[in-house]
């Protein structure tokens, strides 16, 4: 006969790839070697880095070649995380043993004692009852008093199955995940009253959202309609206005006279606002002279009732509106160029720059001379109403 071959577990074989070596033992040592280097170049002293490479290369030796009660080493690792992440907790209940079949089938055989007047239990039933007890489980002690202190046959609590069940296994649920009934209650189904309540206040919300457009858009056609008038009465302004015109123009040529009289007689208290100081003014008034140069523009400036203004920006512009010279009066509202104009005609602009005060443009002839002073007056809040009042009137043509 031919001997069979030796048998050999088929599911746990693992290939030899690389000479005796599994190629999962191959892995393994090579994770430990990399570590290991890695350590040993780290940037930290001898003391951290040679326990750190010896433990890493250990432990690829380890779990590629040293077998634990013929277990390998990372199966150990693995079970070990297993039953520390996946806990669970087991109750055991023990029960009280059964008495054989064949006892306690001799036992029911027997035929039941019923006496008619019952007799009080001798001594000696009592003791035989502790050997029993003695001899049961811890869970007879129940039965045996449950006898003692009635006066039913003992068959009775005997008759159960003759087989032994084995110990339940219960699993012991969590705790936090019951939730008392009445609670899941109170919040799903909330009282009348507030619902009522909040309803009411949703209500109120619209009705207050709904009053306030309406409030505006009453705003907004208020606003309307006062702009419709004040263009009407715009309108009918400028009507008048034509229709005065209209008049002064057919009016006979007496009338005429007397209206340019009274403008005349209007104009004639109005004073210049430009004035030209002539040297020997200046010296007798005691005026300081400017500059002796010809070419410079120089000047005063001064409010209506005669004061001088500092701090007034003055610009000397050609015809063309391009500015040549950028001045600042001084505390006595002096200013002066300090370079020379070349001949030609400029303008002179001042302007306030706290806007208090309006000023007229002044018109100079530069002819390689020595230039007078200008004396530059603002204007007052009564002339500048009138012109307004003229505007409106008789039209921009004065």
């Amino acid at each position: 006969m031919e001997q069979h071959p030796v048998p050999q577990n088929v599911t746990t074989f693992q290939f030899r790839l690389i000479g005796d070596m599994t190629l999962k033992q191959f892995g393994y040592l090579c994770i430990g070697g990399v570590l290991a280097y890695i350590s040993y170049k780290l940037p930290l002293p001898f003391f951290f880095t040679w326990p750190l490479t010896v433990f890493f290369a250990l432990l690829g030796i380890g779990f590629a070649f040293v077998p634990v009660e013929e277990r390998p080493m990372d199966v150990w690792v693995m079970s070990f995380f297993k039953s520390i992440y996946n806990p669970t907790q087991y109750v055991w209940s023990r029960r009280p043993k059964q008495k054989p079949a064949a006892q306690a089938h001799h036992v029911a055989t027997k035929p039941p004692v019923t006496p008619k007047e019952p007799t009080p239990r001798s001594p000696a039933d009592m003791f035989s009852g502790l050997r029993i007890l003695t001899m049961n489980p811890p869970g007879g002690f129940l039965v045996w008093l449950k006898n003692l202190f009635t006066f039913k046959p003992k068959t009775q609590p005997l008759a159960q199955p003759a087989f032994t069940l084995p110990p339940t296994v219960v699993g012991k649920r969590p705790q936090p995940e019951v939730t008392p009934q009445p609670e899941i209650k109170e919040v799903v189904s909330p009282a009348p009253d507030e619902k009522s309540a909040v309803l009411s206040q949703k209500v109120e919300e619209l009705e207050t959202e709904l009053t306030q457009k309406n409030v505006s858009d009453s705003r907004v056609l208020e606003l309307q309609k006062q702009l419709t008038d004040l263009l009407s009465d715009k309108r009918k302004l400028e009507e008048e206005v034509v229709a005065l015109r209209r008049k002064t123009t057919s009016a006979p040529t007496q009338s005429q006279p007397t209206k340019t009289a009274t403008v005349i007689s209007e104009e004639k208290p109005t004073e210049p606002t430009i004035k030209i100081i002539d040297p020997s003014a200046a010296a007798k008034a005691g005026l300081p002279r400017l500059t002796t140069y010809p070419n410079v523009v120089t000047g005063i400036v001064k409010d209506t009732a005669g004061n001088f203004l500092p701090s007034v920006l003055v610009t000397v512009r050609d015809k063309e509106g391009v500015p040549l010279r950028a001045l600042k009066t001084n505390r006595l509202g002096q200013f002066a160029a300090s370079t020379a104009l070349s001949p030609g005609t400029y303008l002179v602009e001042v302007e306030d720059p706290r806007e208090r005060y309006v000023f007229d443009r002044a018109q100079i002839v530069v002819n390689n001379a020595v230039l007078p002073t200008i004396e530059i007056l603002a204007k007052s809040q009564k002339e500048l109403e009138r012109q307004k009042l003229a505007q409106q009137i008789f039209g921009n043509t004065q």
